[in-house]
């Protein structure tokens, strides 16, 4: 099964997982965590993730962009992160807030999960940034910047996804780099 096949698997799971549970189970914090899982890894099935500049600068001082994919566990050895633009908790609330509307369908599900279905390589130190407060503003790992929190700015053509990263200071690359092998969280 190539990735594109095992991204597709994921996602009727995924749909056949908030279709049918309760919204009580939904808001068990142990149950969501193993949902936003395989959200994770929908995301980083991808065969080809964004890079920050600072990411794509020690990429080429280690060497390891060149003309072959980048091996999804290299990150173990290197300081970098693979990071989702929309943090998992930020979207698993977003199609949360649907099903507890009664608004939820798998079309609004899976236009979400592709909209934000893109991961980005950026550097450890550039995840610190993202991780604790940083110039007296509020964490990030986990969440959007305060004037992206409402469901309503994620389907706004006109939002920034990269939203987190520019008030970080984190500039993001226009390259794409290919990356192979096992998914790695």
């Amino acid at each position: 099964m190539n990735e594109e096949q095992l991204q597709e698997e994921l996602l009727v799971l995924l749909h056949k997982i908030f279709s049918t549970t309760p919204i009580e189970c939904l808001e068990n914090e142990v149950f969501a965590y193993g949902i936003r899982n395989y959200m994770a890894k929908y995301s980083l099935q991808n065969e080809r993730y964004g890079v920050s500049e600072a990411a794509l600068t020690l990429l080429n001082n280690e060497g390891l962009y060149t003309q072959q994919p980048i091996l999804k566990g290299a990150k173990k050895k290197y300081p970098f992160k693979y990071e989702h633009v929309i943090p998992m908790k930020v979207l698993f609330s977003y199609i949360k807030a649907l099903k507890h509307n009664n608004q939820y369908s798998e079309e609004l599900f899976r236009d979400m999960m592709e909209r934000a279905n893109k991961v980005f390589i950026i550097t450890t130190e550039e995840n610190i940034r993202l991780d604790r407060k940083y110039e007296g503003r509020m964490a990030l790992q986990n969440r959007m910047p305060q004037e992206y929190e409402a469901i309503a700015t994620f389907w706004d053509n006109d939002a920034d996804l990269f939203s987190r990263y520019s008030s970080r200071n984190i500039i993001i690359s226009n390259e794409l780099i290919s990356m192979r092998g096992a998914v790695v969280r």
